[in-house]
């Protein structure tokens, strides 16, 4: 019991790390790629 729920958690926390990284990754390349946003403005438009 004990190492089934130890599996689903660890699952889980790679989920949440691999959408935040996509996340990060599309907003990085929506908005100062592609986007009119200043890379000096980086970590308070996107992670705000």
């Amino acid at each position: 019991m004990n190492q089934k729920a130890n599996i689903t958690n660890n699952s889980a926390g790679r989920i949440i790390t691999f959408v935040i990284l996509i996340s990060i990754g599309y907003a990085i390349v929506r908005y100062h790629i592609f986007g009119p946003v200043p890379w000096k403005d980086f970590p308070f438009f996107i992670l705000k």
